[in-house]
């Protein structure tokens, strides 16, 4: 929850060459009234591997928990050695 300005989480990853790396980091719950703003930019060699996932839980179902209001910016970009791959 936020009263004020929202939290930032920002995450860059760089995958060598022949490297291969699997981003799955443990999941984001959001309570109501949270305010997050989540970046991820990857940096990919030309013969890189990238396996990524991050996954939002609005609330916790089992406590009764629900996410009723709040703000959320989720943006994702891939580069690879000739500049953007991919964005979401």
């Amino acid at each position: 929850r936020s009263l004020g300005p929202e939290t930032r989480i920002a995450t860059r990853l760089a995958v060598g060459s022949g490297a291969v790396l699997e981003w799955m980091p443990q999941e984001t719950i959001l309570f109501d009234g949270a305010r997050l703003e989540r970046r991820l930019r990857a940096d990919l060699a030309e013969d890189a591997t990238l396996l990524a996932a991050e996954t939002l839980v609005f609330g916790r179902a089992a406590r009764g928990e629900r996410m009723r209001s709040g703000a959320l910016l989720d943006a994702w970009r891939l580069h690879g050695p000739d500049g953007l791959l991919w964005a979401d």
